[in-house]
């Protein structure tokens, strides 16, 4: 399944109605790719396989978001809504350029939800994370122990309560800024169904009312998405050099 793609059509909104500045692709790079391709569902068979053959050797999974209470703003208010969007386009950008200086190796991800669904006011919103790879930039097997360490410190960076690591032949677990596991996932799990759990939980936190932490709105979660394929020989090599793993044609 593809959904119409918010990568490159600047004026789209990332959050429909909630902030005007472009597109994923437009928040990681400072040049504009230009590509017109559709958001790829992780349920297709090509993008699953590109997230299981590079997470075998370990990975985490880090979003530098967070909600209105972080910034004292209420995402039920329209223009701290909107203000809320921006400060968390800048951590992106900032986040990716921090993944640039790193000799590891990630991929962008989306968690699509239906918000206020059936109502006047029903909209789409997206989720960003990053799936970072024990892998780096050059395809060799990274030494897990660094990437771990670079988890937690983002997470302190970014004021995350825990991270999803996945230790090499370990089971995924939610990690605290300290260290602490906070929750251990048992038995054999899907990558798509991890990345639901951890949207639905980054949504949460990401849209929570001030003062109750109540979410403001019902919501459905769609699926998960990572970045189209490169549209041209330039893009894939700029891609590339930023240590972004993607699809191929």
């Amino acid at each position: 399944m593809a959904i119409k793609n918010l990568l490159s059509e600047c004026g789209d909104n990332f959050e429909r109605g909630v902030a005007k500045r472009g597109n994923f692709l437009n928040e990681c790079y400072s040049e504009n790719t230009g590509n017109k391709g559709d958001l790829v569902s992780l349920n297709e068979v090509n993008a699953r396989s590109l997230i299981d053959r590079h997470s075998a050797d370990g990975y985490v999974i880090i979003s530098p978001c967070r909600g209105g209470d972080d910034f004292g703003l209420d995402p039920n208010d329209p223009r701290q809504r909107e203000m809320l969007a921006d400060i968390n386009h800048k951590r992106v950008r900032e986040f990716v350029d921090i993944l640039k200086r790193t000799d590891f190796s990630y991929t962008p991800t989306y968690g699509g939800f239906i918000e206020n669904k059936g109502k006047e006011n029903e909209e789409n919103v997206y989720e960003r994370s990053f799936v970072v790879y024990n892998h780096h930039k050059d395809g060799s097997v990274g030494d897990f122990n660094e990437l771990y360490q670079f988890a937690l410190d983002m997470a302190r960076k970014y004021n995350q309560d825990s991270v999803l690591i996945q230790a090499p032949n370990g089971k995924p677990q939610y990690v605290k800024q300290n260290g602490e596991v906070d929750f251990g996932f048992d038995g054999d799990i899907a990558f798509n169904d991890l990345s639901q759990e951890y949207f639905t939980d980054l949504h949460k936190n990401t849209h929570k009312t001030m003062g109750d932490g109540s979410s403001p709105t019902r919501f459905s979660f769609l699926e998960s998405y990572i970045n189209p394929a490169p549209q041209c020989y330039g893009e894939r090599v700029s891609r590339a050099r930023n240590g972004e793993i993607f699809l191929t044609r």
